[in-house]
């Protein structure tokens, strides 16, 4: 699955459920695709003024949520310390077993020897 940097969040969503040029679709995408959340409150703010001058420990602008009274950082890129194009390999419990930047690490089975692509292969299957 993939996951839309938060800087996209309020974004039209039409390029991400599809391949796009100029907005409009061309081919559906086999990918699912989803769109990066909240991620963590910091209770030790209790108050708009005190939350909105902090950072979160990304670096991000925390955010007051005044609905329900409570401070958070929106985004689950910087607790994970993601790149653009990294892939996350999950076992059944949802927990991590492998993290790879597939910029640098091509899985098409026609680079590197089908080296990369049989890492991956591997990583999936043993994570089931």
């Amino acid at each position: 699955m993939g996951v839309n940097g938060k800087q996209y969040d309020y974004s039209s969503d039409t390029c991400m459920l599809c391949d796009c040029v100029g907005g409009t679709c061309y081919e559906d995408r086999i990918l699912p695709w989803t769109q990066d959340t909240l991620d963590l409150i910091y209770d030790i703010y209790d108050n708009e003024n005190d939350c909105e001058d902090n950072y979160g420990d990304d670096g991000d602008n925390l955010v007051w949520h005044s609905a329900d009274d409570y401070c958070f950082d929106p985004y689950a890129w910087g607790l994970w310390d993601v790149l653009i194009r990294d892939f996350f390999i999950l076992d059944r419990n949802g927990s991590l077993v492998a993290k790879i930047n597939l910029t640098y690490n091509n899985p098409d089975p026609n680079e590197n020897c089908g080296n990369n692509y049989q890492l991956i292969k591997d990583l999936l299957i043993q994570s089931r």
